[in-house]
């Protein structure tokens, strides 16, 4: 055996390492995602339950304070 066959076959196998790590990697990525992506979508219909069924509370607060205000306005006018 010479020396460029055994680079060769040295460089192939270096290759077929990588390539089966690399697609272990992605094999393992996509498993990951797979298992996560139910989770993600309910959390994410929950926000949008949670959007729907409660009013936004600073508009809440901004009429509260704006009705204090004309209220106090009107019964405590500026002599």
């Amino acid at each position: 055996m010479q020396l460029e066959d055994m680079d060769l076959e040295l460089n192939i196998y270096i290759m077929q390492r990588y390539v089966r790590k690399s697609l272990l990697d992605l094999y393992v990525s996509l498993m990951l995602v797979l298992k996560l992506l139910p989770l993600v979508l309910l959390m994410d219909r929950l926000s949008h339950l949670h959007s729907y069924t409660s009013p936004p509370h600073s508009t809440c607060t901004q009429i509260n304070l704006t009705q204090g205000y004309q209220r106090a306005k009107r019964d405590n006018p500026i002599r």
